[in-house]
């Protein structure tokens, strides 16, 4: 992430910069056509200041209008009962552009002051006091600003103070004559709703009074049969659940007869009544016995009680005291046999008859259930029909209800607005004029100061604009920045116009004639950019956009540079078209790299009748040669390969004078067999897309470009090229007159100064060293 951060602050660093860049090369477009931006500067002050003479004259008045609510003192604009009213102000302000206030204004106006209106239509006059009409307001204030122009200083005056009149009569009128209506309204209204819910209340009350529905507290309507069918679905599903248990212990119980199955859990199922008396009379608990065992017991304890009493009174021989004897006596005998007579009976109802007993009761029950449950359907069906006619009139009740709570709710409302209403009446709307309108004799448009910014401004934009627009046009290079940009290698010189010397040969070029001028030290510069580009320079081309941009001329300004540092260089002349090089050191008519490139004897051999010594020891040139008739072929075969192989082992520094790259692909063929190329660029005669052309040119078939020099360049005093048109190279890249191009037979010179030199001595290694590269 840190390295995506760095990444993203690079990136927007390198976009500042080029936003930078252009907007300093703009800078320098401006400054290098200043002509234009001048003249343009004067035309728009020419303008403006016609203009300012012929505009006509406008005037402007302004008052300001202050406006508060009070219930307190009305002539105390500022006493502690006033309130602001800045959340109504928007409202103000349109009030005062509205129809009402703008007509009456126009009528009051004197009839001298309807200057404005001359030669319009009176239906357009709103309009047009509108349009110079301005209202306004500061923020969080209560002060509305009034402002008029016209062609008159007077009447612009009397146009807002009448405004200011008109709007205080007709906000005091309206806002009187708006309360008492809304009163008024609303009272009516109220009446009106108060009659709906009288009405409303007693049909409610009818329909509540007519119905079976219970009215609960809080005046929850209740249905009764509602309740009523909701317990009978209840009671069906009961009766259901019952019928079906019947039906199905009745099947059980048939099919245990008919397997002679114990009865005792059939009867254990039976309804509580039954099966537990029975069972409570098998075991000696039969609750009828029980109950009679109970009372026989509670009557011999009563009689017990009353023979004490009678024994204590009346004695033991009594006749009342030996029947309550015998009593006692019966009573206990039959407690004695109540169990065992009720154990009996029921052994026989289980030895002779359970069965038969059982399944009867079984039925029995089956089938009153079955009655039971077709008596709760029939019920329901009933309570739902009363239910269902009973729910029509409950809705009935319930709009009527509904509708009655809508108009409470409307009458409260109107109470409210009444209230409101009347409060607003006793609460007064204070407007006073705070700042009259004054006579201002000083006209606001034109201003002179606002006329000559805008002249300025004005004309440096439509300069700006023209400026850029001729940029665009203009297909040339302007400044270094902008060949760099496009070309994107490196400017390595820029070279001066350089003044013809008058020599012919070596002695013509300001480095050898003129080595310490300022014009020589670009061409050091040049070699010492070369020296350190990074890569090997050893063998370098150069060539041009096109015929006339000076490139031999620097190559041999560049050759002699290097043989000055002490490199033994070779200048090989590549144009065989038209070898500039060639005519510049005076070798017209000698054998030389054609020569060498048709030749079939080893390198060795054919080099040293073609390459000719100067007058610096660590100089040496190879002509052009006779002209071929086929240069594209003589420079694509092995020979040149060789021939630069050679010369690498032999030489410090080799330099190849090649065509320009537009012209020919002679350029591009000798730059795919050296180190790099060099491209010579004369800005004030150059375009941009040669340029470009020229570059791809060179670098399409694999050829390094290592930079651009800039040719004829004359100091103009800013960061632009100097737009000098004289050539620098001597009419050298002129074309060959007739008199160089007598035939294709050329005369061959021998050289003895270079047969003597370190070729001769380094001829066996060269060789070696020439074959082994053929090889691979």
């Amino acid at each position: 992430m840190q390295h995506d951060a760095r990444t993203v602050v690079v990136s927007n660093s390198s976009e500042t910069m080029d936003v930078l860049a252009s907007v300093l090369r703009f800078s320098k477009s401006l400054q290098a056509r200043k002509g234009v931006l001048m003249t343009f500067l004067l035309i728009a002050s020419v303008i403006g200041g016609v203009y300012y003479v012929t505009a006509d004259r406008v005037y402007q008045s302004e008052g300001e209008l202050m406006i508060m609510k009070s219930g307190a003192n009305a002539s105390d604009a500022n006493n502690g009962g006033a309130e602001v009213v800045t959340e109504d102000m928007p409202t103000f302000e349109k009030m005062m552009k509205g129809d009402e206030v703008i007509q009456a204004t126009i009528k009051s106006l004197p009839q001298d002051h309807y200057g404005d209106f001359v030669g319009i239509r009176a239906s357009n006059w709103e309009r047009v006091f509108r349009s110079r009409l301005s209202v306004s307001t500061a923020r969080d204030t209560n002060i509305m600003s009034v402002t008029y122009r016209s062609g008159s200083p007077e009447t612009a005056q009397i146009v807002v103070d009448s405004l200011l009149t008109q709007y205080i009569q007709y906000v005091e009128h309206i806002f009187k004559r708006d309360a008492g209506e809304r009163l008024q309204l609303f009272y009516d209204q109220r009446d009106d709703v108060q009659v709906q819910i009288d009405k409303t209340s007693d049909r409610h009350t009818a329909l509540l009074r007519n119905s079976n529905l219970i009215i609960e507290e809080g005046e929850k309507i209740t249905n009764i049969h509602a309740e009523a069918v909701r317990k009978l679905n209840f009671d069906l599903m009961d009766a259901a659940t019952r019928r079906s248990q019947a039906h199905e212990f009745h099947l059980r119980l048939e099919n245990a007869i008919a397997d002679g199955e114990d009865l005792t859990n059939y009867l254990m199922q039976m309804s509580d009544s039954i099966g537990t008396d029975l069972l409570q009379k098998q075991l000696g608990m039969d609750t009828g016995s029980g109950s009679v065992a109970v009372r026989q017991w509670e009557d011999t304890v009563d009689l017990e009680a009353e023979l004490q009493d009678k024994l204590e009174r009346l004695g033991p021989n009594h006749r009342r005291v030996r029947e309550l004897r015998t009593q006692i006596t019966t009573k206990q005998q039959r407690l004695r046999e109540l169990p065992e007579n009720a154990r009996q009976a029921a052994n026989a109802v289980m030895e002779t008859g359970l069965g038969p007993q059982l399944l009867a009761l079984a039925k029995r029950r089956h089938h009153l259930a079955v009655n039971h449950e077709k008596n709760v359907q029939a019920n329901l069906e009933v309570a739902s029909q009363k239910a269902s006619d009973l729910n029509g009139q409950l809705s009935q009740i319930n709009n009527e209800k509904s509708k009655l709570d809508q108009l409470r709710n409307s009458l409260d409302r109107l109470n409210n607005n009444i209230a409101t209403v009347a409060l607003d009446e006793q609460r007064q709307l204070l407007t006073q004029i705070t700042s009259p309108p004054q006579l201002e004799t000083a006209p606001v448009s034109p201003k002179l100061s606002l006329v000559v910014v805008m002249s300025l401004f004005l004309g440096f934009a439509a300069a700006c604009a023209c400026i850029y627009v001729l940029d665009l046009l203009d297909d040339r290079f302007h400044t270094p920045d902008d060949l760099r940009s496009e070309l994107g290698v490196p400017i390595l010189a820029m070279v001066q116009r350089l003044n013809p010397i008058g020599d012919r040969g070596i002695r013509s070029l300001h480095t050898y004639s003129r080595a310490n001028s300022s014009e020589s030290e670009a061409f050091r510069t040049l070699r010492t950019a070369l020296e350190f580009t990074g890569g090997s320079s050893r063998r370098l081309t150069i060539s041009s956009t096109e015929p006339g941009d000076g490139k031999t001329t620097v190559l041999a300004n560049l050759a002699v540079a290097f043989a000055q540092s002490g490199k033994r260089t070779l200048v090989i002349d590549g144009d065989l078209r038209r070898p500039g090089l060639t005519r510049l050191f005076d070798r017209n008519g000698q054998s030389g790299l054609s020569t060498v490139l048709r030749d079939t004897r080893p390198i060795l051999d054919s080099v040293i009748g073609a390459i000719q010594q100067t007058e610096m020891d660590n100089l040496h040139v190879l002509p052009a040669g006779p002209r071929p008739i086929n240069p594209v072929e003589l420079l694509t075969n092995d020979r040149l390969s060789e021939l630069l192989a050679w010369a690498e082992t032999s030489y410090d520094q080799v330099l190849i004078d090649a065509p320009p790259s537009l012209a020919v692909t002679d350029a591009a063929i000798i730059g795919r067999l050296v180190d790099g190329a060099i491209l010579t660029v004369r800005p004030d005669k150059n375009r941009r897309k040669l340029v470009l052309r020229a570059s791809e040119a060179l670098t399409s078939l694999g050829c390094q470009l290592l930079g651009v020099v800039i040719n004829s360049v004359q100091s103009n005093g800013s960061d632009e090229y100097g737009y000098a048109y004289g050539h620098g190279e001597y009419g050298h890249d002129d074309p060959i007159g007739s008199d160089f191009h007598r035939d294709n037979t050329y005369e061959q010179h021998s050289t003895p100064e270079l047969a003597g030199s370190s070729i001769g001595v380094t001829r066996e290694r060269s060789a070696s060293r020439v074959r082994r590269r053929r090889a691979a």
